[in-house]
């Protein structure tokens, strides 16, 4: 039985021994495949660095070309507004020229009720003259004639300058009103 222990010892210490040393061996193996990995890891570490430098390239590249576009938008944007003013200020002029024109237009309109006016106040007063040549006793009625035509002109003409004066000065408080609006 002492034999027999003798040898389990024997045994359970050669056990123990290949134990230690079959650790020790994985152990360098461990080491040995970390050093290969390392090695290879160093090897590709240019290539990658040179991808880095390559993928840094292209990013700084696509934000210049994202920075190009937004300056050329805003451009864009600045050249819309700047025509949506010019289109603005065309149409307030337009509507100006409207409105002088429909001005004219009556101011026209009223001459022409007034050049009427006259030629039939100087057809009456021609039909007078020959009359007086005819009759002289009718000069003093066609003198009163010619007076009451006279001043029916003048206070046309003169209510009609006021109401000229009048309208434009209601465009232009139209046109201050409008500028201040604008200006808020």
């Amino acid at each position: 039985m002492t034999e027999e222990k003798n040898r389990l010892k024997y045994i359970r210490s050669l056990i123990r021994e290949k134990q230690r040393e079959l650790s020790t061996a994985l152990h360098y193996s461990k080491v040995l495949d970390m050093e290969n990995r390392l090695a290879e890891l160093k090897k590709e570490q240019p290539t990658f660095e040179r991808k880095l430098e390559m993928l840094e390239g292209l990013k700084s590249r696509q934000e210049n070309v994202i920075e190009r576009e937004n300056k050329k938008e805003e451009k864009s944007m600045e050249q819309v507004n700047s025509y949506k003013n010019q289109l603005r200020e065309l149409n307030m002029t337009k509507k100006a020229n409207e409105r002088e024109i429909r001005t004219v237009k009556t101011d026209n309109d009223t001459m022409e009720k007034q050049i009427h006016v006259m030629r039939k106040h100087n057809e009456k007063l021609a039909r007078a003259i020959k009359n007086v040549k005819m009759n002289p006793s009718q000069a003093e009625e066609i003198n009163s004639l010619n007076r009451k035509g006279s001043t029916l002109l003048e206070s046309q003409l003169k209510s009609d300058n006021l109401d000229k004066i009048n309208q434009e000065i209601e465009e232009e408080q139209m046109k201050k009103d409008r500028l201040d609006l604008e200006s808020q």
